[in-house]
């Protein structure tokens, strides 16, 4: 689903800009301020975790996101050893 989403995103950027399908997309979609569709999935998560935990959804929502109680503490390792 996610790729036919890409290529209506592609398509509709290319109608806008009158765009060869030979040119680079990049730089259009950072003109019109638009995610790649895999960032944009993130994002969108993103933001309704904040809103869950915020109380800013309809209830229902809420038992549907796990949380955890105390927060989980990382250790950064390093790849190597120090010599």
């Amino acid at each position: 689903m996610s790729h036919l989403l890409k290529v209506y995103q592609y398509s509709t950027v290319r109608l806008i800009y009158r765009m060869k399908s030979a040119d680079h997309i990049t730089d259009a979609l950072a003109c019109l301020h638009w995610l790649l569709v895999p960032e944009r999935i993130d994002y969108e998560v993103a933001v309704l975790m904040y809103k869950v935990l915020h109380g800013c959804v309809p209830r229902y929502l809420g038992p549907l996101v796990p949380v955890a109680d105390k927060p989980v503490e990382y250790q950064q390792e390093l790849p190597f050893k120090n010599r």
